[in-house]
């Protein structure tokens, strides 16, 4: 079914990325039979530097943004398929996250908007997603880097990201076998998670899984991010147990096994 919004988006383009329209257009409707996946998941899901669509904390997609993104300068031309992390700037420095979009063009972004199974990533104007966060009409608040503007209530931050969650200074092939096997390990976790029937020796198999993957990694940063994974997938689980599909203690139970090796 075609989309007319998106179709026009991409026909205003003045020079589209290779295939970044039709990769948009790919994730239009995009979502989960389930709760869990995010604004900040799905836009980390998106860019490559996660393994799939799934729940992701705040303080998750601060860390990749931070290690596997660039933030770009004043001034620079946003690209289809960059992300906006909307934030709130504290003063004297540093924000608090608010939600994440994907650039689909200069007006609009591609957006989960909750973490509810009914909703859906969906292109919408930028003009709407930043009067919900509370965004300032003011050139200076929805710049590249509008955190840095400590009198707007909030902000927008563009970002360009590396796939894989690969942290930009870790470039050794050891450091890029185990990014590609935290990817493949959270996939199998997603897939499990996605089945029609959870159990509990079946997602005490898929942390194992996605423990195993984690073990190589070399870079102090990389094992740091996984275990953040390690966090938002755990709290994804848990709103799925909650939901009463497993049953009732499955959430306490997960909390009990990822608390016995998923330490610093």
């Amino acid at each position: 079914m075609k989309k007319p919004l998106l179709l026009l988006l991409c026909a205003a383009l003045a020079a589209p990325l290779p295939g970044s329209c039709g990769e948009i257009s790919a994730w239009e409707g995009a979502g989960s039979r389930y709760d869990g996946p995010n604004c900040w998941g799905s836009s980390l899901a998106f860019a490559g530097v996660i393994g799939g669509l799934r729940h992701a904390e705040a303080e998750e997609f601060t860390f990749w943004a931070e290690r596997s993104c660039r933030r770009l300068a004043p001034g620079e031309a946003r690209r289809p398929g960059d992300l906006l992390a909307l934030r709130m700037p504290f003063n004297g420095g540093g924000f608090m996250e608010k939600h994440a979009q994907v650039v689909a063009s200069p007006e609009a972004s591609l957006s989960k908007n909750n973490f509810r199974a009914g909703s859906r990533m969906a292109t919408q104007p930028n003009a709407h997603l930043f009067s919900i966060v509370g965004v300032p009409d003011d050139p200076k608040c929805q710049g590249n880097r509008g955190s840095d503007e400590f009198a707007c209530e909030a902000a927008s931050d563009a970002l360009r990201c590396e796939p894989l969650g690969l942290p930009s200074l870790a470039r050794s092939p050891d450091d890029l076998a185990a990014a590609l096997a935290v990817g493949r390990a959270e996939s199998r976790v997603l897939a499990r998670l996605a089945g029609s029937a959870l159990r509990e020796s079946d997602l005490s198999f898929a942390l194992e899984d996605l423990r195993s993957a984690f073990a190589p990694a070399l870079d102090p940063q990389l094992a740091l991010g996984a275990r953040l994974a390690l966090a938002s997938l755990s709290e994804q689980m848990s709103l799925i147990a909650l939901a009463g599909e497993p049953d009732s203690d499955l959430a306490s139970r997960l909390s009990d096994i990822l608390a016995s090796w998923a330490r610093p």
